[in-house]
């Protein structure tokens, strides 16, 4: 009986140990989440990015069962939020709200960029894709595309166009309409989107590229008017494509996802994943998305990986030919 007893006393210091010797950070693995997770957006309040990323977030809390918070890191084209997440703890609880100018552009931008959009960051999934929509003020005489291209040709002075920072996607879909509509144009930066859309309103610049959820209160106050986009939106269903007007090869769109920083554990990740691809099949979310023109979009973690090193690639070349570069 003394033997019986010892030998159960040996198993269960042997079982407490074992337990006692996985890494707290495995314990936590575990049971994650258990305290609430911080998505950044890497542009200012107000912009698309932070629309979609809060109604995600909102959701996305509600299927893990924790607060989802989101903090506003802005500048420098969405880099400084995505370094400070690149170099976050690696537990899942940081997130970052990447898109196609913070993950694809920014490599040929910045040349001492201090992160690298592929190998510092776990992929969580695609959450959407937007179009891009050329705005001019509600004063511009042009009544539409056509015109306006005509008049800016016919002009001497040279057309100023806005966007929400060097790099980003915006500035570079605004450098490629110039070059192939054969205008002249002077890129104006803006310290995120609402400052832009403050200086296109008063006529301080000619034109600029948004993506519909931004622009649409503008557009229905008869503040601004949406000449043409890149692709068809919900929020937008009147406004014509580039493809429509005749203009070939100028379909560019603006993603949304979420990553977290190198390292995180893959159960962490297919977790994030799983309850993300939960929140976008929802038939509420899709179409509160749709009515804020991003086409809801899940995927796996690497096909966001493989996005994001193809898109790298891309946009890299057109930066390069554009001559973009940081002053």
């Amino acid at each position: 009986m003394n033997l019986l007893v010892s030998r159960r006393g040996l198993l269960a210091s042997v079982a407490c140990f074992a337990f006692l010797s996985v890494p707290a950070h495995a314990q936590a693995q575990q049971a994650f989440p258990n305290r609430p997770i911080t998505i950044v957006v890497p542009f200012t309040a107000g912009g698309g990015s932070d629309i979609v990323t809060r109604v995600v977030g909102q959701k996305l809390g509600e299927v893990l069962g924790v607060p989802v918070v989101v903090d506003n890191r802005a500048g420098a084209g969405g880099t400084i939020g995505s370094g400070m997440v690149a170099r976050a703890p690696a537990d899942g609880y940081t997130l970052i709200s990447l898109t196609t100018s913070t993950h694809a552009i920014a490599p040929a931008i910045y040349p001492k960029l201090v992160y690298d959009p592929v190998s510092d960051f776990e992929p969580v999934g695609l959450i959407g894709t937007s179009p891009y929509v050329l705005a001019v003020p509600v004063t511009e005489r042009a009544p539409d595309l056509k015109a306006f291209i005509a008049e800016a040709k016919a002009s001497a002075a040279s057309l100023n166009f806005a966007s929400a920072g060097v790099g980003t996607l915006a500035h570079l879909v605004g450098e490629q309409f110039c070059r192939q509509s054969q205008i002249k144009c002077s890129h104006v930066p803006y310290q995120g989107e609402a400052a832009s859309f403050t200086d296109l309103i008063n006529g301080a610049v000619s034109f600029s590229f948004f993506n519909p959820i931004g622009l649409v209160q503008h557009v229905r106050s008869g503040k601004l008017k949406a000449l043409a986009q890149t692709g068809k939106s919900g929020m937008l269903p009147t406004t014509p494509t580039f493809a429509e007007l005749g203009v070939a090869n100028f379909d560019h769109e603006l993603w949304l996802g979420l990553a977290a920083p190198k390292g995180t554990p893959p159960a962490v990740i297919t977790r994030l994943n799983t309850a993300l691809a939960k929140v976008l099949a929802e038939p509420a979310v899709i179409t509160d998305l749709d009515t804020k023109g991003l086409a809801a979009k899940s995927s796996t973690p690497a096909e966001l990986r493989a996005r994001i090193s193809a898109q790298k690639a891309q946009w890299g070349q057109v930066v390069k030919e554009a001559g973009v570069k940081v002053e």
